[in-house]
């Protein structure tokens, strides 16, 4: 029981920042004060690297559905999809469909790609996760 309520705690604080980073960047970038920021690393390596830009929408908001999934203890609309990666998946269009109304950003199909392969990868770990930390339900037999 312990066990269960301290991951519980853990994941709905990475979500929270997982969250907060996100939104964190997307300002930023929208802003236009990335550059001056205390990324300034990090968006320069992705900068210099080919499709760097679509790395790191990849490498934020595949463990941001990760970390919202396990907060959301895994729940399910219906039988198949994951709360989680819905909302972020909404969350992640929004974001990228949101800049057709910025004139210094645009849309690029290859971002919402890119978090959409962040969002399947990471709902697959989902998966695995949901797996490992809940026990098995013993089977009822037949009698």
């Amino acid at each position: 029981m312990r066990r269960s309520f301290f991951l519980r705690c853990l994941a709905f604080t990475a979500a929270v920042l997982f969250s907060v980073l996100a939104l964190w960047i997307v300002y930023l970038v929208h802003s236009g004060t990335h550059t001056k920021s205390m990324f300034r690393p990090v968006f320069t390596i992705s900068d210099r690297l080919a499709y760097g830009d679509k790395i790191g929408h990849f490498l934020l908001f595949g463990p941001f559905t990760l970390a919202v999934n396990t907060a959301l203890n895994f729940r399910r609309l219906g039988a198949r999809f994951y709360l989680g990666s819905l909302l972020v998946f909404c969350f992640t269009l929004a974001e990228e469909l949101g800049q057709r109304f910025i004139p210094s950003r645009q849309v690029e199909l290859l971002d919402i790609f890119a978090n959409g392969a962040g969002i399947l990868l990471f709902t697959w770990f989902s998966l695995r996760a949901e797996q490992l930390l809940r026990p098995a339900t013993p089977k009822l037999e037949n009698r």
